[in-house]
């Protein structure tokens, strides 16, 4: 075989893997850029003491575990993960997180990663009880 045709089909499928792995391939690392909270009246507001600003967290590709910043933000001993997307060039990767609540009740996480942006940084958006959460992931 000629070697510069090995070289650039070398070249060409790396080119192709980096794309059609996009972010980490086995998680994604976040940072929270947003916090908002849902006030009584339906609006969305930056709380007074924004304590998620600029936090970081990671997310299992494969399990949709998430980990930090605060582990109670998430879920709870008892939490079961589902990933329902795994996002492609056309799709997001979603997962939500089920904990169980007080009074037979559910607290729920949703975490979308919008896989199908161009590039390694991803924009995501997250909503974990009365808050919300948006940001870059790589």
């Amino acid at each position: 075989m000629n070697v510069n045709f090995c070289k650039t089909l070398g070249a060409l499928g790396l080119a192709v893997l980096s794309h059609t792995v996009g972010a980490g391939a086995l998680s994604y690392q976040c940072r929270i850029t947003e916090q908002l909270h849902l006030q009584s009246d339906g609006a969305l507001k930056r709380p007074t003491n924004a304590w998620l600003m600029n936090a970081r967290f990671s997310v299992n590709r494969e399990t949709g575990a998430l980990t930090g910043p605060e582990s109670s933000l998430w879920a709870s001993a008892e939490s079961s993960a589902t990933v329902l997307a795994r996002g492609n060039a056309q799709n997001s990767f979603i997962v939500v997180v089920a904990s169980p609540a007080a009074q037979a009740g559910v607290h729920g996480v949703t975490l979308e990663i919008r896989e199908s942006e161009v590039g390694r940084v991803k924009p995501f958006v997250a909503s974990s009880g009365s808050q919300v959460m948006s940001g870059l992931c790589e």
